[in-house]
């Protein structure tokens, strides 16, 4: 999920095998405990890059195939919810996710697509 030429390669497999898509599970995970002191700059780039890229990204490449009244779920976790220590960066990721799927609800709505968290 953290590279565009496979993610249009895996868009363009499955269109070869299946021709178009009814769900599709966007499951994007650089779990990392990193303390707020401790967290440098790498570790950050490589959570967003990962976990909010990479489900963005995921689920725009992968909408030329969704049929209609489809379904993509974007997958998060408790963190998006709540606050744990250790884990600023990986629950902002989360909740980031969760913000796609509200925002992807209004623009799918006239394709019925219905993204989800």
């Amino acid at each position: 999920m953290s590279n565009l030429d496979d993610l249009h390669r895996m868009r363009d497999a499955a269109g070869a095998a299946f021709g178009h898509l009814g769900i599709l599970f966007a499951n994007a995970a650089w779990p990392s405990q990193t303390p707020l002191e401790k967290c440098n700059e790498a570790t950050c780039d490589r959570i967003i890059h990962i976990n909010v890229k990479g489900t963005f990204f995921t689920a725009q490449t992968a909408l030329p195939l969704m049929r209609e009244v489809g379904s993509i779920i974007l997958n998060t976790s408790w963190l998006n919810q709540v606050s744990a220590p250790e884990r600023a960066v990986l629950s902002a990721s989360k909740a980031a996710a969760r913000s796609f799927a509200h925002t992807m609800s209004a623009e799918l709505l006239p394709r019925r697509i219905r993204p989800t968290w």
